[in-house]
């Protein structure tokens, strides 16, 4: 059965990264969550899915939608990095992480109460693997780090730009959180 189930499980990401209506991905996304043991039985699968969710999950749809289409994405990425061997939870950081940043450039007022539950989302992976989730906060923030020495060296319209915006405010939100709701958890 296993070509079966394969061809099945491909042409269903296929399908879901075909869909624009929210509702009909929403349907999707609680179909193959409900696939999800297929998915961990075929490893390989696993980086098409995660690519797909986090697609899905940092997609803005409509406001009645995003909520629970975000949710549902972030519930089958979460087990993934959690199920399947050790590298693969750093794909789901570094995916995530910048799924997220591309999200944030167009931050608006209808759009926040979706960062702000990305960010939630994101910091509640960090919780999963607390030494990959630190090697990506090193990286990340030494990135966000240089574009703000930069900006302050440089003192150009264009490096100023790089720190001047929604975008690099809410990847400094996102990091403060992951590092203050850890410090917590790690001293208790």
């Amino acid at each position: 059965h296993q070509p079966i189930v394969k061809s099945y499980l491909t042409h269903l990401l296929l399908f879901l990264g075909q869909l624009s209506e929210a509702s009909m991905v929403a349907v999707t996304l609680q179909h193959t969550h409900r696939l999800l043991p297929f998915f961990l039985v075929l490893p390989k699968l696993a980086p098409k899915l995660v690519k797909a969710e986090l697609k899905a999950w940092s997609a803005d749809h409509s406001a009645g939608d995003a909520q629970q289409i975000t949710l549902l994405a972030f519930a089958i990425v979460r087990p993934l990095g959690v199920s399947l061997p050790y590298p693969f939870i750093e794909h789901c950081f570094k995916g995530m992480y910048l799924a997220y940043a591309q999200s944030c450039r167009a931050t608006s007022r209808q759009a926040l109460p979706h960062i702000v539950l990305m960010a939630s989302c994101y910091v509640d992976l960090c919780a999963v693997d607390a030494h990959a989730a630190y090697r990506h906060a090193f990286v990340y923030i030494r990135q966000l780090a240089i574009h703000l020495r930069n900006a302050i060296q440089k003192a150009s319209p264009e490096a100023s730009r790089q720190v001047y915006n929604w975008q690099f405010v809410n990847c400094l939100r996102v990091w403060a959180q992951v590092l203050c709701t850890h410090a917590r958890s790690a001293t208790a």
